[in-house]
């Protein structure tokens, strides 16, 4: 999938998730932000705890929505769309760099 694939499929899931509650919109906030930093680690070539580092966040910040997502969609606060997206890039990530 290309990258700018992504970008769409990731707006499009967004945009279907309209009737939830601001829980979830944070949650799938977290998500998005968390597949912008593991795209800017892949693209740049550096480790996903540097590039949270440049995009603002702590070090941590992907590992831990790693660790609550499964939960998360479980719970149905994020869709498919956005869970497989994020699931796919941290492979691909760990394929390349990891």
């Amino acid at each position: 999938m290309k990258k700018t694939s992504q970008k769409k499929q990731i707006t499009k899931s967004v945009s279907k998730t309209t009737k939830q509650t601001p829980a979830s919109d944070k949650t799938v906030k977290s998500v998005e932000n968390g597949i912008k930093v593991i795209q800017y680690a892949i693209k740049n070539k550096t480790s996903i705890s540097e590039a949270s580092r440049q995009n603002g966040h702590g070090r941590n910040y992907v590992s831990d929505i790693k660790t609550r997502i499964e939960k998360n969609y479980a719970n149905r606060a994020i869709k498919r769309d956005l869970y497989n997206s994020f699931k796919s890039l941290s492979k691909t990530y760990d394929k390349t760099l990891g």
